[in-house]
């Protein structure tokens, strides 16, 4: 397989996971939860930081190819135009989520405010990163390696926020 075809083959796997969370997600009544903090926090492990996990890696896999490349076509100009649309509208989801959290639940926040503050820093870092040397420059003035480890910080910042979310969702859903 070439890089183009694994790379769809990851995306559609990476798609089938997802639909089974949502299907488990929606089976076990979770979704229909009346209390704030869990119902919040499985928006967040069920749909919302893996959608941006997921954003991350699409990026980066086709952002360190043009910035390798030294340059973008068309087709992967509009398709890091687009996934960057995506991820800056999935950002406010997920702050809003934890907005809510910290709001009616303080005392959740030493659970998870260090990881939060982490990765709210390796997105902005990766965002201003992707506009200032990747999108908006006439070529890319970083390289696909640079490109390529500050995503994987960035994804990296999301999986432990991710992490320890779901260690508290399934602490105060009393599952283990």
């Amino acid at each position: 397989m070439d890089g183009r075809a694994v790379f769809e083959a990851h995306s559609k796997w990476i798609k089938e996971v997802g639909h089974l969370i949502d299907s488990v997600a929606n089976q076990s009544s979770l979704s229909l939860d009346a209390s704030m903090d869990t119902y919040n926090m499985m928006g967040l492990v069920v749909v919302n930081i893996p959608a941006i996990q997921e954003l991350l890696g699409k990026i980066r896999g086709i952002g360190s190819g043009v910035a390798t490349k030294g340059s973008f076509d068309t087709e992967s100009f509009i398709r890091v135009q687009t996934l960057f649309g995506q991820l800056e509208d999935m950002i406010p989801v997920v702050d809003q989520s934890f907005n809510i959290l910290k709001q009616f639940y303080p005392e959740h926040s030493n659970s998870y405010q260090a990881e939060y503050s982490n990765y709210k820093q390796a997105i902005g870092k990766f965002k201003n990163t992707t506009k200032t040397q990747l999108l908006d420059p006439d070529k890319p003035t970083i390289s696909g390696d640079a490109y390529y480890a500050e995503a994987t910080t960035a994804i990296k910042a999301a999986t432990k926020l991710y992490d320890v979310t779901d260690d508290l969702f399934i602490e105060r859903l009393g599952i283990l």
